[in-house]
């Protein structure tokens, strides 16, 4: 019964009914196929912008980018979700605001994630995804 759990208890509960409710954006959002050229960085969930790990990672394949374009082969896509679309962000990268939807359907069709922290509840994953 709800009265005899703890707020701590109900909190949990609340979020989880939260976390699937957003899922469904992520399973609507496999209808599109991923890019195999399309990898989104996200830094803390979005709310500090183009640092830490995600951006050395980011600064190789901007790096690799220029290798290719010089070799005539499609450049990746490089994306970034953030809170803030006003930070600064090198030209190269496209930065997405992070909303859910934006969220669901970038990370739904790209072929590569880097993170440096968990993913919230609703974040789904594609068995062909890295």
């Amino acid at each position: 019964m709800i009265r005899d759990m703890t707020s701590e208890e109900r909190y949990i509960r609340k979020r989880l009914r939260r976390a699937r409710k957003e899922a469904k954006s992520f399973y609507d959002c496999r209808k599109y196929p991923i890019n195999r050229h399309k990898i989104v960085f996200m830094n803390i969930e979005g709310t500090v912008g183009y640092g830490c790990n995600p951006k050395y990672i980011c600064e190789e394949m901007r790096r690799r980018n220029a290798m290719r374009r010089e070799n005539n082969e499609k450049p990746y896509d490089l994306v970034w979700l953030v809170d803030d679309i006003s930070l600064p962000f090198p030209d190269d990268v496209r930065v997405v605001r992070n909303t859910l939807k934006n969220r669901a359907y970038e990370l739904s069709t790209a072929a590569v994630w880097v993170d440096n922290s968990r993913k919230q509840l609703e974040v789904r994953k594609r068995s062909e995804q890295a």
